[in-house]
């Protein structure tokens, strides 16, 4: 285990004056599935590629799923020390596909785990622990803004943890394309945006879900027929500029009742490949889902949004990473 070595590393180190170990994380500790972002409200322009206004559609009762495969990943984050006030920071990421089989039962299709260490370069010779075998990733990104900065530093540590642990899952989605299993009319369904993390045009086959709603693509007037929707009823299919890649077609659904509850309750934004077949499996891709709100994942608090098996992927996880308690434990007493 890379935690395990990097504290025996650490204790031969204990006379440098210049090391601060750090046995007891208030501010960072674990990270859940979510990968840490940006996450400021945003408007960004989209185009309504179905019927030529904004409505809510209808889409029928419940239908039988065919979603077989479930992505997900998760990262977790432990600040190791300071040297010479350069956070040094321990990152675990993990991405999982799980499958389901015709008894519902749920296993592991494949899993990629990696654990780092995360510092600038430029700021701490690595060559050392290379040496000692121990996996280090450079933070250093040419920007002088912040560089000398601990907390400038520590941000940048968390975004390299973010990229690596979107990497793992790119490379896990684009194995299962690759793999027969896409072409036996089997689905993958993505927990989080499918432009972050693969070409959308590449398989008709895997859709994204996306919980959050910090972007807004559309005027205040027609947010309102979104914000609006029913349970059981999605909008109008719109398309979407891809952030890395290539762009998506889109569309909002309500998975459940948001009676006096938040506007947002219930809510979820769907992304499929741009092409027309995708307009004329809107309303089935979005029974697929309104199927999949049974059994309910609860006791997490998006269980409103948060269809069962992607939070089977996250509690599998977390079964196999490392715990706050266990990265803390590492460190004691040095």
């Amino acid at each position: 285990m890379l935690l395990k070595n990097f504290a025996s590393y650490l204790r031969e180190k204990t006379g440098d004056p210049s090391l601060h170990i750090v046995n007891r994380n208030d501010t960072i500790g674990e990270e859940s599935s979510t990968p840490l972002s940006a996450a400021d409200p945003k408007i960004s322009p989209a185009k309504l590629v179905e019927g030529s206004s904004l409505t809510a559609i209808r889409i029928g009762n419940p239908s039988k799923t065919r979603f077989t495969h479930f992505l997900d990943g998760i990262q977790r984050t432990h600040l190791a020390c300071y040297w010479s006030m350069v956070p040094v920071l321990y990152g675990y990421t993990a991405a999982v596909i799980r499958e389901r089989d015709s008894n519902r039962k749920m296993r592991s299709w494949r899993s990629l785990p990696n654990e780092s260490l995360f510092f600038p370069f430029e700021q701490i010779d690595p060559s050392e622990m290379k040496v000692r075998g121990l996996n280090v990733v450079d933070t250093s990104d040419g920007d002088e803004q912040n560089q000398e900065h601990p907390i400038g530093m520590l941000d940048k540590a968390r975004k390299s943890i973010n990229r690596v642990r979107s990497k793992l899952e790119s490379q896990l989605a684009k194995e299962w394309i690759e793999s027969y299993i896409s072409s036996a009319g089997n689905w993958l369904l993505i927990d989080g945006s499918l432009t972050e993390v693969i070409d959308s045009s590449a398989t008709a086959n895997v859709i994204g879900i996306i919980k959050s709603h910090q972007t807004q693509y559309f005027t205040l007037e027609d947010q309102k027929k979104i914000l609006n929707l029913p349970a059981g009823q999605r909008s109008s299919v719109f398309e979407i500029p891809g952030r890395k890649r290539m762009g998506a077609y889109s569309w909002y659904l309500r998975l459940h009742p948001n009676a006096g509850r938040d506007i947002y309750f219930g809510l979820i934004r769907i992304e499929a490949s741009p092409r027309p077949e995708t307009i004329t499996m809107a309303d089935e891709i979005s029974r697929w889902l309104l199927a999949e709100r049974s059994p309910l994942s609860l006791p997490d608090s998006r269980w409103d949004r948060l269809i069962y098996p992607i939070r089977d992927c996250e509690e599998y996880m977390r079964s196999i990473a490392p715990t706050k308690t266990a990265m803390e434990a590492q460190f004691s007493g040095i």
